[in-house]
């Protein structure tokens, strides 16, 4: 042992932990939240806001960014600076989603698809039904009336 040499970051030997044993040996008691939880559960609850002369129950996350769309509406620069990017990525988000429903494959297309590869692709579901959720009732009437 004489030729460790104690110093920093070299505690002596005897201070030292032993192996399997930890500095802190009761831990984290169960059911502490973090920041990041103890944020969540405030933003979460909700207040009341009123609004067109009505009152109205929304969660503080709600009100907060309602604030700064308001805020930002009114011309204030940093509640601008704030909420533009957002802005961005939900349009940016939604081209996408818009994208990805012109993609999807229309009736005719479907059966061009089938004639040409001898495969079926798959079909909606009031497509297989031989229904529209929407016209559901009339087809049942026909199906009754035959």
């Amino acid at each position: 042992m004489s030729d460790y040499e104690i110093g920093y970051a070299k505690p002596p030997v005897r201070t030292q932990f032993q192996k399997g044993d930890a500095g802190n040996r009761k831990g984290r008691k169960k059911g502490s939240m973090n920041t990041l939880s103890i944020l969540g559960k405030l933003l979460d609850s909700k207040i009341f806001i009123t609004q067109d002369d009505k009152q109205h129950k929304v969660s503080k996350r709600q009100a907060l960014l309602l604030r700064t769309v308001n805020d930002a509406l009114k011309g204030c620069p940093k509640a601008t600076q704030i909420i533009l990017p957002h802005v961005f990525a939900v349009d940016a988000k939604r081209e996408e989603n818009e994208k990805i429903k012109a993609q999807t494959l229309g009736k005719s297309d479907r059966e061009i698809l089938e004639a040409a590869l001898g495969l079926s692709v798959v079909r909606p579901l009031e497509e297989v039904r031989g229904t529209n959720m929407s016209d559901e009732g009339e087809t049942n009437k026909e199906e009754k009336d035959e």
